[in-house]
């Protein structure tokens, strides 16, 4: 049977669909929890252990405030402007750059964070960010 557009979505679904295979998260899922749960990012760094060394502070700041922001919204659309905030941010940020260089350009995975440590990081001014929105385009 050959598909053509006007078949639409269901026809190529029931062509082409296959199961997805079993996600290895869900098997994982109380050790996530058990790492990665928690009110403060500080018990977070401690517990994820060399998991998360080398990555920057201030990304790391970012991502547990978009989180806790995320927990507390039921909007998917809220969330994805907070996003979408954020990245406009970080995308500009010397951080970006410094990553990029360090992994992209001389590629010697020794980036140089500025801030140095998650306790350096204007943690007010990363929620600051956190609570502008974006609009999204549609």
């Amino acid at each position: 049977m050959e598909l053509t557009i006007s078949d639409g979505v269901d026809a190529a679904v029931a062509k082409f669909g296959q199961e997805p295979p079993a996600s290895e998260i869900i098997t994982k899922w109380d050790e996530v929890q058990e790492t990665y749960g928690g009110d403060s990012l500080e018990a977070i760094i401690e517990r994820a252990g060399s998991d998360l060394d080398g990555m920057s502070p201030t990304s790391l700041v970012r991502v547990f405030e978009l989180l806790n922001a995320g927990a507390k919204d039921d909007s998917v659309r809220s969330c994805l402007e907070r996003e979408l905030s954020m990245a406009t941010v970080a995308a500009q940020s010397k951080e970006f750059l410094e990553g990029v260089r360090a992994m992209v350009v001389d590629k010697d995975k020794n980036p140089q964070w500025s801030p140095a440590t998650v306790a350096e990081v204007d943690a007010d001014e990363v929620r600051r960010v956190v609570e502008r929105k974006i609009e999204l385009p549609f």
